[in-house]
């Protein structure tokens, strides 16, 4: 009984080791994020929050190339950069994942066409 014991503290010590390596590394890069997105005076916060609408990361993006990514129009619903193309791209390999993971392809099929 007292194995489980020092198995289960064991446990709980990795367990707030791997969450505090966590903690470090989004804060790591944030502030690496952060670096970069002052070049255009934007800022983030929460990681996760403030990259879920894509504003930020396209930001980040466009820093790191160079390069400007197109802009979308007025009352477009996505960026002009997520073309209906991508879209079903995406969608397709969606598919043959979900396929996959059932059994009903192969992995060379899958891997072949992803």
């Amino acid at each position: 009984m007292e194995r489980a014991g020092a198995w289960s503290a064991r446990l709980v010590e990795l367990m707030c080791c791997m969450d505090e390596r966590d903690k470090v590394q989004k804060k790591t890069f944030t502030k690496w994020m952060n670096q970069h997105l002052k070049k255009v005076r934007k800022h983030v916060n929460d990681l996760y929050e403030d990259l879920r609408d894509g504003h930020n990361l396209i930001s980040l993006l466009e820093v790191l190339s160079g390069d400007t990514l197109r802009k979308a129009g007025k009352n477009a619903r996505r960026p002009a950069w997520m073309s209906k193309e991508l879209l079903d791209t995406l969608s397709h390999k969606k598919k043959l994942y979900k396929e996959w993971k059932k059994g009903q392809l192969e992995w060379g099929a899958y891997k072949e066409a992803a």
